[in-house]
């Protein structure tokens, strides 16, 4: 499974300013220009991700054992042809 999304944080001084969907948005978007059809994060964070279409699907487990629940992101039809007329 590839792209991930890895390291995405917003400073508790700045956030409630959008630019966490900002930053999801420009990830999406260098994806789907590379293009990728979907992108995969994994995080500990419940409800923020779902809230910019961000669908849990499963858990991965690190070397320690513990587990972590993991996202999967598919790009509408509408945004990868939007990037290859802004490509083209």
């Amino acid at each position: 499974m590839q792209p991930w999304l890895a390291c995405l944080y917003i400073d508790p001084a700045c956030r409630g300013k959008k630019l966490g969907a900002i930053l999801l948005d420009h990830g999406i978007e260098e994806a789907a220009k590379l293009g990728f059809k979907k992108l995969y994060l994994q995080t500990d964070l419940e409800g923020y991700y779902e809230k910019y279409g961000w669908v849990h699907r499963g858990k991965v487990f690190g070397a320690s054992g513990n587990s972590i629940p993991f996202y999967e992101r598919l790009f509408s039809q509408s945004l990868l042809l939007f990037i290859l007329y802004l490509l083209s």
